[in-house]
């Protein structure tokens, strides 16, 4: 299996396997050749190293500790054991009658193929025919039989060996792409690129040419490639051909980075040592306090500084710390400005280096932080417009203001950030620079003059572009006098520069309930309007023909009705029965029932409410019935003006780019289709002006501005993902759609194409199999018939007698019946194992909940999960009264069992850890972005609402025939779960609308709301340090945090108690 895994580039899956081996089969050894399968090449060669003391002729051994000294780079021990490996296995000279090993003919083909490497890696070209025979692989023997050729100058026999060889590699190309691109990579395509250019050296040697060209060529074609080692190795090997190291710095620094950045340190020295750090490591060996350079004449200072950091790597901080300053010293004897960007680099470096350093007493010696900031701002004066200084300058203000409070730090990490953000914002990904700035802004903007006057300088050296991903916290703070002044006028600039993107937003800005937020963005919309007069006026048709649409009359009417009944027969709370009518009473009056409740509220008498229920209750039928058949709805009844309208200057929702062609609504679609789920959304088409249609589902029952942020979140947390090496080589990112709110209570929903809800493909492979979709809560209630009582310890054993009863593999199932081949399968599993794990590992810091199968999406082509439903975020699940959730994510068995064969050993484990690590060692980025999610006036209020019942848990009575159905709640393409033989007490789903209600003014106990805020930010950074379980007042490491938030996400003692809505048994 680990073989395998291997073969099919799955290396976490085949670490999983050793791991699950060694969990539940103690009993099995752990080989040496499993290192070797591992990586764990150091372990590897020990366990050879043990066994060939004890039998010198052991092939396994004698191979294994070939491979590992290869891996790890020890070229002269491996030149040694392979010379006596091969006196072994081939004869010297004529002495045929020689006691030789039986070696396998694959062992043989291994052992010419790293003899000839290695010959070719210590420049012994003369040693590489010896190793050249029939047991070499076909295409290598072609390979290094060409590269003979042409350091004998017999270009011809090297042509016609490439030619050979590439007749022999065309078959075997066509097997593996067949297969998998990613498999035919290594082996093929980058032999390929080895043949092209060796045949580039032969016309090269042949006409001469252009060489620095042909130089620059295969640089730039090396930068290209994957980032991994082995690639590299390959490429590199045709350049030593012509290529003199040393007349190649630049590509032989960043192979070394390459291998410092894998942990490869041993491969990362001789890289450095062929470019001439050999000579600075004998000096640093003999002498470690003497400074490394005395002049810039003596050695490469690039390498030099290169070599610096190989020593950090290798845990010499000190030295390498004191080797820097004096490093430093010598490059200020430069009066050429030929090593400017490198002092830059360095000051960089020494700045960030003596951060690491003293970290530990930051907090109490703040004279450590000006020694540090004086380095950085030295690399600033250096090169002023050096984006990464100015970035690193800023980000220790930043931290030394959260620790001092000291107001002089924030004015100088402002100007370092709109400085980082000015120069960098072209070239480089600015998201965190710019949250880090706007918590600083609205922190301080109002209290401190010289903050106003930063930011003022600030923002007119600012490209308005920058601004466009941040206009839904710019808005946010509309309503804050202090920072108004500075903000209108951005926002003011940002709508004359980029009406469009702005126009959405600041129209729903303009209908808020807080007085001050609905002026201040009236103002940016006049604004706007003076303008693009016509761009507004489409977008408040637009905007109020959609509102209109999301929620129809009978539906409105329908919904209040329901919820009056509630408050009436089950709350036993007239007054808020009356109210939740008022409105719609309002607008038609001439509804009888109006006459009745107006004559109660005179007299106080019941029957007057039961004359008025009567009609109420007629209405309701009837509305009941209307709703029931509704499957379309044709746009020329319910919004003739949508329908008419055409060729608009507005662009699609969720489509403006700046700098990019606008893709303007041409029409909508003359239908929308209906969906079944209790708040009926619509499914929209909107046809672009370039000839493309658009879907999106238009809901009109809920807030979507929160689900708009955490978009957003998703993706500052993909940028992060991208620009860490190890989780960017296996393309983690969350999967996300366009939110776009109309108002507050409605909002347009990207549509996700090619998706399905976990509940109904279950409930489809459940369905045609002649499964009952709800067999384990059968199982639980045939044994419990009153499980929903029981304690903790009785629900436990009825919960995991319906696991045992069942295989809990449909989802596994499901994913191997849809693909059409193995590859396919493959392909999916690993995608549905990693998104699944990227976001846990986000949902879980975020405090995501109602989890559900109806939230929950798998992409049908890639395999990938994709999640919907953002309501319920900063663990308020968890906190419910009713029904909390008591895990931290989901991972029920269907999950696991869908993953490889190890579960959640391997590819889940690995990449939950190596996203919690980025999270966590970009903790700062997010938590400005969830500061500002966590204060926001118009999000805040879902904060004060932890008894409302989850989203999944709903009664619903039917007045017709008083039985009582139990209803899951569904996404935009699913169906309702309904789980029969249940009942329920009518006020077990009490949820306090009233809770809900908002006011932005602060009419919502801002001391409790900001005392909920601190406490949620204040969990977030604990979770963001691995402080989150409180153990010995020690942080957890990311694998331990992991371990434990897996144990706890996976322990059915927290399931079993979880409302079946949310089917834990799956």
């Amino acid at each position: 299996l680990i073989s395998i895994n291997n073969k099919l580039n799955q290396f976490e899956a085949a670490v999983g396997i050793v791991t699950y081996a060694q969990i539940h089969l103690p009993k099995v050894p752990v080989q040496a050749s499993w290192h070797e399968k591992l990586r764990r090449w150091d372990d590897g060669l020990a366990a050879h190293e043990h066994v060939l003391a004890r039998d010198p002729t052991n092939i396994e051994a004698m191979f294994g500790k070939m491979r590992c000294l290869f891996a790890i780079g020890q070229w002269q021990t491996l030149q040694g054991h392979i010379e006596a490996t091969w006196a072994k296995v081939y004869p010297v000279d004529d002495d045929i009658g020689a006691n030789l090993l039986d070696v396998p003919p694959a062992f043989k083909k291994e052992l010419c193929s790293s003899a000839a490497r290695v010959a070719c890696t210590l420049q012994q070209w003369d040693l590489l025919p010896k190793y050249i025979n029939s047991d070499m692989d076909e295409t290598e023997a072609f390979l290094f039989k060409s590269l003979t050729c042409i350091r004998a100058r017999e270009l011809d026999d090297a042509k016609r060996a490439i030619e050979d060889c590439r007749a022999v590699l065309d078959p075997t190309i066509q097997t593996f792409i067949s297969e998998s691109y990613a498999r035919a990579y290594m082996p093929c395509l980058v032999q390929l690129q080895n043949l092209a250019e060796l045949e580039e050296v032969i016309s090269h040697l042949d006409g001469g040419g252009d060489f620095a060209r042909l130089q620059q060529i295969w640089t730039t074609r090396l930068l290209g490639v994957d980032r991994d080692i082995k690639v590299w190795q390959h490429l590199m090997l045709v350049r030593s051909l012509v290529l003199n190291p040393k007349d190649d710095v630049h590509v032989w620094l960043k192979y070394a980075r390459l291998c410092r950045q894998n942990g490869q340190l041993h491969l990362a020295f001789n890289a450095l040592a062929n470019v001439g750090a050999d000579v600075l490591a004998l000096q640093l060996a003999a002498h470690p306090n003497v400074p490394l350079l005395t002049n810039l004449e003596q050695h490469n200072p690039r390498v030099a500084f290169a070599f610096l950091k190989h020593l950090w790597a290798d845990n010499k901080e000190e030295i390498a710390l004191k080797q820097l300053q004096s490093f430093i010293h010598v490059l200020e004897q430069d009066h050429t400005n030929d090593y400017v960007s490198l002092r830059v680099q360095a000051y960089t470096q020494l700045g960030k280096w003596q951060m690491t350093m003293m970290e530990p007493k930051l907090h109490h010696e703040m004279q450590r932080y000006d020694q540090v900031l004086e380095c950085l701002k030295t690399a600033t004066v250096l090169d002023p417009t050096n984006y990464k200084a100015w970035h690193e300058w800023a980000l220790m203000n930043f931290r030394a203001a959260e620790a001092s409070k000291d107001d002089s730090y924030v004015t100088n990490a402002l100007d370092g950030f709109f400085n980082s953000i000015t120069f960098g914002h072209s070239r480089y990904d600015v998201t965190k620079d710019v949250l880090r700035l706007l918590t600083l802004w609205f922190n301080y903007g109002g209290r401190l003059v010289e903050v106003h006057d930063a930011v003022s300088d600030g923002l007119a050296k600012v490209s308005i572009d920058t601004w466009l991903e941040f206009i839904p916290q710019l808005i946010a703070r509309l309503h804050s006098s202090q920072t108004n002044h500075l903000l209108n006028h951005l926002l003011t600039r940002i709508g004359h520069h980029h009406p469009q993107a702005l126009i959405y937003p600041i129209t729903v800005a303009s209908t808020a309930v807080g007085a001050k937020r609905k002026v201040a963005a009236e103002g940016i919309l006049a604004a706007v309007k003076r303008h693009s007069p016509q761009l507004v006026q489409e977008a408040e048709l637009v905007s109020r023909e959609l509102i209109r649409v999301a929620i129809l009359w009978n539906e409105l009417w329908h919904g209040a009705l329901e919820e009056a009944s509630r408050l009436y027969f089950a709350v036993h709370d007239v007054q808020a029965m009356l109210n939740e009518l008022a409105p719609l009473h309002a607008q038609l009056d001439n509804l009888g029932a109006k006459a009745w409740t107006d004559l109660y509220q005179l007299t106080n008498q019941t029957d007057d409410l039961n004359q008025a229920w009567d009609i109420y209750y007629n209405v309701f039928n009837r509305i009941k019935k209307q709703i029931a058949n509704l499957s379309t709805l044709e746009l020329a009844n319910v919004g003739p003006k949508l329908l008419s309208v055409s060729s608009l200057s507005l662009a699609v929702p969720g489509t403006y780019k700046a700098g990019v062609p606008i893709i303007r609504i041409q029409s909508f679609g003359p239908q929308l289709t209906v969906l079944t789920s209790k708040q009926r959304p619509r499914k929209v088409v909107v046809n672009g002006s370039n000839g493309k249609a658009y879907t999106f589902l238009l809901k009109g029952h809920e807030d979507l501005r929160q689900d708009e942020r955490v978009m957003q979140l998703f993706g500052l947390i993909n940028t992060l993902l991208a620009n860490d090496s190890d989780t960017r080589k296996r393309n983690l990112a969350i999967e996300r759609f366009s939110v776009l709110p109309l108002s507050h209570t409605s909002g347009l929903i990207g549509w996700v194409e090619n998706t399905d809800t976990l509940h109904q493909l279950i409930r489809d492979y459940r369905e045609s199999r002649k499964i009952p979709l709800n067999i384990e809560y059968r199982l639980m209630v045939q044994m419990a018939p009153d499980y929903e009582k029981l304690p903790i310890a009785q629900k436990l054993e009825a919960y995991e007698n319906a696991l045992n009863e069942t295989t809990g593999q449909d989802l596994y199932k499901v994913l191997w019946l849809k693909s059409f081949n193995a590859e396919m399968w493959l392909d999916r599993r690993r995608n549905f194992t990693r998104s699944l794990a990227v976001m846990s590992m986000a949902g879980y810091i975020l405090g995501l909940g109602d989890r559900h199968p109806g939230n929950l999406m798998l992409d049908r082509i890639s395999g990938k999960m994709v999640h919907i439903d953002f309501g319920d975020c900063f663990d308020v699940a968890i906190e419910r009264e009713k029904y909390p959730e008591t895990v931290p994510f989901r991972l029920t068995r269907m999950l696991t069992q869908a993953m490889e064969v190890s579960g959640l050993e391997g590819t889940f484990r690995h990449t939950c850890e190596a996203s919690m690590r980025v999270l966590r060692e970009n903790r700062d980025s997010l938590m400005a972005i969830l500061e500002a999610f966590v204060h926001d006036p118009l999000i805040t209020w879902r904060l004060l609402a932890p008894h409302a019942a989850p989203s999944h848990a709903y009664a619903e009575e039917d007045k017709a025939d008083k039985e009582d159905e139990v209803k899951g709640r569904r996404s935009s393409v699913d169906s309702l779960l309904v789980m029969d033989d249940l009942t329920f007490e009518e006020d077990e789903f009490d949820l306090n609308a009233a809770a809900l209600k908002e006011d932005d003014d602060g009419g919502m106990q801002p001391e409790q709301l900001n005392a909920k805020a601190v406490k949620v930010i204040e969990c977030v950074k604990k979770k963001l340090r691995g402080r989150d379980f409180d153990q010995d007042n020690k942080p957890l490491s990311v694998p331990a945090q992991v371990d434990r938030l897996i144990q706890q996400a996976t322990a059915h003692e927290n399931l079993c108690q979880l409302y079946y809505g949310w089917c834990p048994f799956w």
